[in-house]
């Protein structure tokens, strides 16, 4: 069941234009920062600022924090919902970014590095960029959210991701980060989604329409 459902949505998604993907990638990374950012208006005005809900609040507003990010393949073939335009400086001047880089693909493991300038990228064994060996790896506690991308999701936070594990065994050791699905709408499913049990749930899912609290780990 989990593999048909994969394969569907994959089949589904290839149909996209590159340019119909990119609109769609361009919106959601929209919707997710006004979220950021409007989270950041509440806390800023609220006279008890209450339990952190994940962002990093603290006095008024986002401090340095580091967040999870991930790259697509040039061109982008597999229709993947890109949140490359989360990551311009301008949008979020305050967070810093790390991305996944593959360990093993055995196992399979993979940690997630700080890249910053041209020459810190190269392209790994599935031919995504991500960061050279040589960067040091970011500890999975210093991670206060971790932009999770998928193929296909439901409404109350299942994933079903391209099959491997990475993520899953990832986010297993970093429960404090705030699990944020990226992808598109048509991806999420509103009834429930085959999940075995180390299958990691999202706490928010954001599409090109909408913005999903899931409170799966409430």
């Amino acid at each position: 069941m989990p593999e048909q459902l994969r394969k569907r949505l994959m089949a589904e998604r290839r149909l996209l234009s590159e340019s119909e993907a990119d609109t769609r990638s361009r919106a959601a990374a929209s919707r997710f920062l006004n979220w950021v950012k409007f989270e950041s208006r509440i806390f800023e005005s609220a006279s008890d600022p209450g339990p952190n809900p994940g962002l990093g609040v603290v006095d008024g507003h986002l401090p340095e924090v580091l967040w999870g990010g991930y790259r697509c393949l040039d061109q982008n073939p597999w229709r993947e919902a890109n949140p490359e335009t989360i990551f311009n400086p301008t949008g979020l001047p305050e967070i810093h970014f790390s991305y996944p880089r593959i360990l093993s693909r055995t196992d399979p493991l993979m940690d997630f590095a700080v890249a910053i300038h041209h020459t810190d990228w190269v392209f790994g064994s599935y031919g995504i960029p991500e960061p050279r060996a040589e960067l040091p790896a970011a500890k999975p506690s210093s991670l206060d959210l971790i932009l999770v991308p998928g193929v296909v999701f439901d409404e109350r936070g299942g994933r079903i991701g391209m099959g491997a594990g990475y993520y899953d065994r990832y986010l297993a050791r970093a429960p404090g980060a705030l699990r944020v699905g990226f992808a598109f709408d048509f991806q999420v499913r509103k009834e429930s989604i085959p999940q075995a049990p180390w299958d990691a749930k999202m706490d928010l899912i954001v599409t090109e329409k909408r913005l999903i609290v899931t409170q799966a780990r409430d």
